[in-house]
């Protein structure tokens, strides 16, 4: 029987054999379907397995930083080829865009950084971590690699470093209450209702620096870059801005007129 549909399909004229094979996909049951699937697979090109691994970097450059790591479940040759030295930095160096040495990184030290972001862009964390704290918080900072928590109505702020997993408590000199917390990739300011504004670096573990001014009325606007503080008061007539840097404890204000030429000629005092 086969053999007899065999040879009248190859008497057909090629119009009428594309026809015949259209009829007959029509009529294939689901497991027949596997099998021609099946069949079909050997005729599948892994272009991956005939580039040259220069190549390869080259193509996963431009695709998601992630792409190589999740992509390496795809076959053994992908695996090996994608979980490379060469594949691994070069989305590395993607990812931190510069900012990251990786030129004396071992396969090792990639690959756990890899996995970290292929974790972070997926949302599955590697680990987590449970942080017991003094009480509630009204208000959370990311300042760079660092999470300063701000309880309710408390003289301190905590800080915890994401790197070091290292928890601090910040707070001023006699202890006051806090009127407001500011925070920069690189400090975290404390202001309080006595005019003073305690000043800690993130990454070192030194007591606070402070610095004064004429009224906390300069501490109803205040915003950290770096290790500069800004504070900005507003008067009736006049807008004045005070700022001061951490490394030299320098400060220096100018004033902005309210005139109808200037930047704030509505501005009324509160």
């Amino acid at each position: 029987m086969a053999t007899d549909l065999i040879d009248a399909f190859r008497r057909l004229q090629r119009h009428e054999r594309g026809q015949v094979v259209d009829a007959l996909l029509a009529e294939l049951t689901p497991d027949e379907w596997r099998r021609v699937y099946a069949a079909s697979r050997p005729f599948h090109c892994d272009f991956i397995a005939t580039l040259p691994i220069e190549l390869v970097v080259h193509v996963f450059s431009h695709l998601d930083v992630a792409a190589p790591y999740r992509l390496r479940s795809v076959s053994k040759h992908w695996n090996h080829v994608l979980g490379s030295l060469h594949v691994l930095k070069t989305g590395l160096d993607q990812w931190y865009q510069g900012t990251v040495d990786l030129r004396g990184a071992d396969r090792a030290l990639c690959e756990r950084k890899a996995k970290a972001i292929h974790a972070f862009r997926t949302g599955r964390p590697t680990s987590a971590i449970k942080i017991d704290t003094h009480g509630q918080h009204d208000e959370f900072l990311l300042a760079g690699n660092h999470l300063v928590l701000v309880p309710s109505r408390e003289r301190y702020v905590e800080v915890l470093n994401l790197d070091t997993w290292q928890f601090r408590s910040l707070r001023g000199e006699a202890h006051e209450q806090l009127l407001g917390v500011f925070a920069s990739d690189q400090i975290v300011a404390m202001t309080t209702y006595s005019t003073t504004c305690y000043v800690y670096e993130l990454q070192g573990g030194q007591g606070p620096k402070k610095f004064s001014v004429p009224s906390t009325r300069y501490f109803t606007n205040v915003a950290c870059c770096g290790h500069t503080i800004a504070c900005v008061a507003h008067f009736a007539k006049h807008t004045s801005v005070f700022l001061w840097e951490y490394n030299t404890q320098r400060g220096r204000s100018f004033d902005i007129s309210h005139g109808p030429d200037s930047l704030f000629p509505q501005l009324k005092s509160e």
